[in-house]
């Protein structure tokens, strides 16, 4: 997760949907932590579970940010 961010790294959100798209950070998803929502880039999430239908596609999207 980004310094200063309400977020922690290994905190598991819920990803409601996308909210922007960014120049420099790509896709930005809004993610939920309680009761609290975020905006956050999809790059840097991953899914929970790597038999999760969501696992590939997020997984590729990084990769594929992080090589643009």
């Amino acid at each position: 997760m980004r310094p200063g961010s309400a977020l922690q790294a290994g905190q598991q959100v819920r990803v409601m949907g996308i909210k922007d798209v960014d120049e420099w950070y790509g896709v930005m998803v809004k993610v939920k932590k309680g009761r609290a929502s975020h905006t956050f880039p999809l790059c840097d999430l991953e899914a929970v579970s790597d038999k999760s239908s969501n696992h590939d596609p997020v997984h590729l999207y990084a990769v594929w940010f992080a090589n643009k």
